[in-house]
This record gives structure tokens, sequence and C-alpha cells, in this order.
């Protein structure tokens, strides 16, 4: 198999591996909530990931999801 980059929603990776998951904006403003089903969406998101997962967000403004994986 060769390497490529699938581009694809949270939704749509449902069910999916892969060697390297990128979550970009997970900023306070653009994902968090209180909705059980953004949660969920953010399990799934960070679940997908075999080898390595990476997050991004702004510097001041993390998401509160982002708590379980501070040190």
């Amino acid at each position: 198999m060769r390497n490529r980059i699938v581009l694809s929603t949270i939704q749509a990776a449902k069910g999916l591996e892969f060697d390297h998951v990128i979550i970009p904006d997970v900023n306070a403003d653009t994902f968090d909530g209180s909705d059980p089903d953004e949660k969920n969406l953010f399990y799934v998101a960070t679940s997908r990931a075999c080898n390595l997962l990476t997050i991004t967000h702004r510097r001041n403004a993390p998401s509160r999801y982002l708590t379980c994986f501070a040190r």
C-alpha cells in the first residue's frame, strides 16, 4: 500500500483506522460544549489513530476536552 493523505469528516471516519490522525482547531470556541454528541464525536476522532494522534489548538483557548491529555 502506498502512502496517502485522507481528508475526512469525523462522521465518515467511524469504523476506520489510520496510522496518523490530525485533528485541527480543537479550541474552546469551535469544539467545546455540553452536547453529548460533540463529546462522542471527539472520542471517535481521537480513537481513529493507530500510532500517532496530533491535536492542534490556539495557545490560550484549548477545548476543555484536552484536559484529559494534560500533564
